[in-house]
């Protein structure tokens, strides 16, 4: 006996209901990118003391500590005394960190030295539902806080889909912390991009006075705004983090070391290097 579509029917919308209720499997979101890179040299000179940069899917610390006497045609020109250390991890709060510090002794000329260290990491955040049933919703507000930090030159950025937030400076200490709430579609993927660089030189009166010390943070969080939705929805409106929650790239959602987290702090209330040397001592 042939069954007529009529009677097909129901079973389809059982079946689709069935499969809706378990929710649909998105694609897995693309991993997190990291890059840290630093390096140091002398002034106008395409010679560099040391140097590093690496990209990798995991989270990223990378340390360039250099001392030593800069050798020029006629003799030693200078003594050199630089660290950088670039910094990218994911967690709670994804970061990028940059600090440099540069010294220098001239011995037979005036010179300069710069370090120079730059932090970078790209990743993707969705809100993703839970399961359960809850009023129809097709998107859900959430609180983004922009955090960033930038004493002495460098820059710092911090892009969300097509927002961008920008800090630069050639000295001085400059901050932002800004609070908003902007609304994120079920499932509509984010795009997230921070960046910090920091450029330290000891010019011995070569140029403009540069700061022998920078320090860069990018720093962005997002939690859902409940009392935004509460407004909006009045007696309906029901706990955000019962039914929904943030999705994040493989990799940014790791949580770093201790010793990675205390660094991070550092980086905003100004990470100090290791300034004696001997040969600076003696």
């Amino acid at each position: 006996m042939s069954t007529h579509p009529k009677n097909i029917l129901p079973y389809l919308c059982l079946l689709l209901a069935g499969r809706l209720s378990q929710g649909l499997a998105a694609d897995p979101l693309p991993p997190a990118q990291f890059l840290v890179e630093a390096r140091a040299g002398l002034v106008g000179s395409p010679s560099q003391f040391g140097f590093g940069g690496f990209v990798d899917e995991v989270p990223l610390n990378f340390n360039l500590d250099v001392s030593g006497v800069y050798e020029g045609g006629g003799g030693p020109i200078l003594s050199y005394d630089i660290q950088a250390q670039a910094e990218a991890f994911g967690g709670v709060r994804p970061q990028a960190v940059a600090t440099v510090e540069a010294h220098g002794t001239p011995m037979s000329s005036n010179a300069a030295v710069q370090g120079y260290a730059f932090a970078s990491i790209v990743y993707y955040m969705r809100v993703v539902s839970l399961g359960g049933a809850f009023p129809a919703i097709s998107s859900v507000p959430v609180q983004v806080n922009i955090l960033q930090d930038l004493s002495g030159s460098g820059g710092v950025i911090t892009q969300l889909d097509d927002e961008i937030f920008r800090l630069a400076s050639l000295s001085g200490h400059l901050s932002r912390d800004l609070t908003y709430t902007k609304y994120f579609n079920l499932d509509q993927i984010a795009t997230i991009k921070l960046s910090a660089n920091a450029t330290a030189v000891d010019n011995y009166g070569i140029g403009p006075a540069r700061p022998t010390s920078s320090q860069a943070l990018a720093d962005p969080l997002f939690v859902f705004d409940q009392a935004t939705f509460d407004a909006t929805m009045g007696p309906n409106t029901f706990p955000l983090t019962d039914y929904f929650s943030f999705e994040y790239s493989p990799g940014a959602e790791l949580v770093p070391e201790p010793s990675s987290i205390a660094l991070g702090l550092a980086g905003v209330a100004g990470l100090a290097f290791r300034r004696t040397r001997n040969d600076r001592s003696a």
